[in-house]
């Protein structure tokens, strides 16, 4: 399965700000890993956009990064339990 290039560009763009990264896989499991930042709020959309390509997710999340965005968001998002 192939990430859409819009996707991947935001991807990119909050992970230089230092909220979030996303792993590409070759397989449909995708790993999110959220960080405390301003961005943090963006890897609810990222987490969106994967499940749309229906890709499984798992995130995994800092201390810090739930001051910016709750792990029951991105629990419901993603179908799984979060990582803190």
């Amino acid at each position: 399965m192939q990430v859409s290039k819009s996707i991947r560009n935001l991807a990119t763009g909050v992970a230089i700000s230092m909220a979030a990264t996303v792993a590409f896989a070759d397989g449909h499991m995708k790993k999110v890993g959220v960080t405390g930042g301003i961005a943090a709020y963006k890897a609810a959309e990222i987490v969106r956009w994967l499940r749309k390509e229906d890709a499984a997710v798992v995130v995994v999340m800092t201390e810090a990064a739930k001051r910016f965005i709750t792990p029951l968001t991105l629990q419901t998002l993603t179908r799984n339990p979060v990582i803190v």
